[in-house]
């Protein structure tokens, strides 16, 4: 789900099992501090980077070439 830190509170108040957060460290400590005292697990990417998911059947040659490719041209690099 895509949204700001009124939809990272919503989903973390619903009966969700765990939590995976991506965004900025304000909103995301909020929500670590929040899931914590209702004992849902949390993983989440503050730092200002791009997560990605990369599945076990991935052609991993071409999915790294993408990330990298990806992360070269928003970072104004390319």
């Amino acid at each position: 789900v895509q949204g700001d830190g009124a939809v990272g509170a919503v989903l973390v108040e619903s009966s969700i099992d765990a939590l995976v957060f991506t965004g900025s460290s304000r909103v995301g400590e909020a929500v670590e501090k929040r899931a914590f005292e209702r004992g849902i697990p949390v993983s989440a990417e503050m730092g200002g980077n791009d997560a990605a998911i990369v599945l076990a059947d991935a052609d991993l040659p071409r999915t790294v070439a993408g990330l990298v490719h990806w992360s070269l041209q928003n970072a104004g690099q390319a």
